[in-house]
């Protein structure tokens, strides 16, 4: 599996997978996806299942990355990522930032399931 970290246009981005899907299916052909969910550092309403999307976006002159959540209980946000008041230089670093705590929300782990080498994700998995 191989996919670019650079910008997309918006007709490249509609047949395109999201951020999500690419880490959700490195995830998946890397087995790392648990049965059940793993313990991490953030608070139980932050489950895989709840998971609605992950996105990187330019904001105050850097990038930030973000994963949002559907049917969190009343006074939690409803997201999480890298802080808006210090966005990352590069969107990579923002992408690897929310990559980091999606992965470790999905499997209990920040370790990612794919090597970087310049603007490509590659992740490295076998199968019976």
């Amino acid at each position: 599996m191989l996919h670019s970290t650079k910008s997309a246009s918006a007709s490249e981005t509609d047949s395109r997978l999201s951020l999500l899907d690419i880490v959700m299916q490195a995830l998946e052909v890397t087995g790392r996806i648990p049965t059940t969910q793993p313990e991490t550092g953030f608070s139980d309403a932050f489950t895989a299942d709840r998971i609605s999307d992950f996105y990187v976006e330019e904001l105050n002159g850097g990038w930030v990355s973000t994963l949002r959540f559907r049917d969190i209980p009343e006074g939690l946000p409803d997201a999480l990522g890298s802080p808006d008041i210090m966005p990352y230089r590069e969107r990579r670093d923002a992408f690897l930032h929310g990559a980091g705590i999606l992965c470790e929300i999905v499997t209990g782990s920040r370790e990612l399931p794919f090597t970087i080498v310049g603007d490509h994700l590659i992740v490295a998995a076998y199968g019976a």
